[in-house]
């Protein structure tokens, strides 16, 4: 089987690898579309300590599990738990104390021909909808989780901040909510990609002097989580999506003495997801969030494309792998 395998910071292609067998309550997936996402890249900055196939944003189709699903392209969650856990029984699989995560902790992932996870975790596929476009159901089911944890109502005065891929969506989700919404990036190109209906600046002053019912922080950096500080009103509410590389600088005061409530904000619901992009419209706008597209074999040219992009300030949204090219 071909793969790409991320050991000691380094992404190369294996060829040699056997096709994962398939445990009991598991399926065998054949890889359609794998999504390189930030956490792929930072697995290759030491963000978690991973060895093996990275990969947790695909589309596929079931080879080996239960008769109904035999045939049918699925994506998959992420989380494989133990269910039997404290957390998993009283607080939600995704937090399970003993969990794997899949291309991300002990669990082999889908920058690969094939892959494993628990029938449980699969999700079928609307049959009009593509595979490209599905690749994008595990980062929008994480957008929509900010909508299942808070209430946001068409009043309340929202920002995300963050005009990155994850930031992409989340700004579509809570679009549906509310128009009192504005994107803060740093970049005017990925701005443009937002649909003209969403409010957004690249000039932080513009902001600063309002406040915000809600703050949405998503840059994975300082200055973002900087920002959303400097935004959020007093009794806000501050969603965080971010997954710091490095340890925050944080006064804690500001959040006792503004009585700032801090949502933290993973995993969510695929059937969400699915639904939204069931719309054309939707899923047709997602599918302008598609920069470039790389074959398996070309799957290490597309880890240095985005380093390149990164060193010449060049901005890229979404890369997906086309595992069967």
């Amino acid at each position: 089987m071909k793969a790409l395998w991320l050991e000691n910071g380094d992404i190369k292609l294996r060829t040699d690898l056997a096709i994962p067998v398939a445990g009991p309550g598991e399926a065998l997936i054949k890889v359609f579309y794998s999504g390189i996402c930030s956490t792929d890249t930072g697995l290759m900055s030491g963000l978690y300590d991973f060895r093996g196939i990275p990969g947790h944003e695909f589309v596929g189709r079931v080879e080996t599990g239960p008769s109904h699903l035999i045939g049918k392209r699925v994506a998959g969650e992420i989380n494989i738990a133990c269910g039997e856990c404290h957390s998993c029984i009283n607080v939600g699989k995704k937090h399970c104390s003993e969990r794997k995560v899949l291309g991300i902790r002990e669990h082999p992932g889908a920058f690969a021909e094939y892959v494993t996870l628990p029938v449980e975790n699969l999700h079928v596929i609307p049959e009009n909808l593509s595979s490209s476009v599905a690749t994008f159901i595990e980062p929008l089911a994480a957008a929509f989780d900010i909508i299942e944890k808070i209430d946001i109502n068409p009043e309340h005065r929202t920002v995300v901040i963050g005009d990155g891929k994850l930031g992409q969506l989340i700004a579509r989700v809570i679009k549906t909510k509310t128009d009192n919404l504005v994107v803060l990036g740093k970049y005017p190109e990925k701005l443009s990609r937002l649909p003209d209906s969403i409010d957004s600046t690249d000039q932080a002053e513009e902001l600063y002097p309002q406040y915000f019912d809600v703050v949405i922080e998503c840059t994975g950096n300082a200055s973002g989580f900087d920002s959303a500080l400097r935004l959020i009103k007093p009794g806000g509410k501050l969603v965080l999506k971010s997954t710091y590389p490095t340890p925050l600088s944080i006064d804690a005061t500001i959040f006792v003495v503004n009585e700032i409530q801090i949502v933290g904000s993973r995993c969510g619901p695929f059937p969400r997801a699915i639904n939204y992009l069931k719309n054309e419209i939707n899923a047709k706008d997602i599918e302008t969030l598609i920069d470039k597209e790389f074959t398996l074999t070309e799957g290490v040219s597309a880890f240095e494309h985005l380093k390149h992009c990164r060193r010449q300030d060049k901005q890229q949204l979404k890369i997906l792998l086309d595992i069967t090219g």
